[in-house]
């Protein structure tokens, strides 16, 4: 009797155990089941985020294109009405045939300098993939403005401290002299073209400067040409323009000893800038200069004829 008990008892609460199981096993199915319908729902939501997100994109990426075929086409009339006018004074006489092209050049490579950079725009934005990378490349572009001209205006303090704090400094003869001496111990003349008075604030001595096949006759800084000045050569060439450090640099004029001239910009001893080269036999470029080679411009041919050099 007692073992019959025992054994109904084990029954009775085997029973129990397996209901609690099931009813936990129906708990978790439910469970589960309103955890997926949360998952679809939670999907659904954000797939139609992003099909809104792709869409507004979308309609940007429009505007953008709308935007810049609008400023194309802005370009394209201000290029029109720039040439139009020059034609205009051209056939009035207003100008020569010579300043005419150089003048038409110079309209038609800002042009394509324009159309290259938003050429190259367009390839940034492709490679970049989406609005991020344009933002930063953007960012960038301001930060590459910002720093060196932050730079700059440190430097330029710095240069104008410099200056004031050795403007006592120098000792002039007088003003009906023709030289002055420096706290160096140099002394210098002063050029015709200009006052003595105040002088010193150029910080440069007006001179000659030899060498074995050419002289050079203009300001100079430390001993070496700074500043305008013309370098006559042995063999008839000869240099008219700006110097920085020993170097031709900024505008300027070289006079070739076989007829060729060049007149535009230098940096660093080389043609680099805007220029235009004349040779004797009456050819011509016009247009922009990289380290002594034509970069962009216009050839004209003594024979009349015309072409693009890149």
């Amino acid at each position: 009797a007692e073992e019959k008990k025992q054994e109904q008892e084990r029954s009775r609460r085997e029973g129990e155990e397996h209901k609690l199981r099931e009813e936990r096993k129906r708990s978790q199915r439910v469970r589960e089941e309103e955890g997926s319908g949360k998952k679809e729902v939670r999907e659904a939501e954000e797939k139609k985020q992003e099909q809104e997100r792709s869409r507004r994109e979308d309609e940007e990426q429009k505007l953008r294109e709308e935007r810049k075929r609008e400023q194309r086409v802005r370009d394209e009339k201000n290029k029109d009405e720039k040439l139009k006018a020059l034609q205009k004074l051209k056939d009035e006489g207003s100008i020569s045939q010579e300043k005419f092209e150089a003048k038409k050049a110079e309209v038609n490579y800002k042009y394509k300098l324009r159309e290259e950079g938003r050429r190259e725009q367009r390839v940034r934005e492709e490679e970049g993939g989406g609005k991020k990378e344009v933002r930063e490349g953007q960012l960038s572009s301001k930060l590459a403005i910002i720093i060196p001209a932050g730079v700059c205006a440190v430097i330029g303090i710095a240069v104008a401290v410099y200056h004031a704090s050795r403007s006592s400094s120098n000792n002039y003869t007088g003003s009906s002299s023709s030289t002055y001496t420096d706290s160096t111990g140099g002394t210098y003349g002063y050029p015709e073209h200009r006052d003595q008075s105040g002088y010193d604030d150029y910080k440069t001595s007006y001179g000659t400067i030899t060498y074995a096949n050419a002289e050079y006759r203009g300001e100079k800084k430390n001993g070496k040409e700074h500043g305008q000045g013309t370098l006559y050569h042995n063999d008839g060439e000869k240099y008219v323009g700006e110097w920085k450090n020993g170097k031709k640099h900024g505008q300027g004029t070289f006079f070739f000893y076989n007829g060729d001239k060049y007149e535009g910009r230098y940096k660093n001893d080389k043609k680099h800038g805007w220029g235009t080269y004349k040779w004797a036999d009456g050819d011509m470029y016009i247009g922009e200069w990289r380290n002594n080679k034509q970069s962009g411009g216009w050839h004209y041919g003594a024979n009349g004829s015309k072409e693009w050099v890149d």
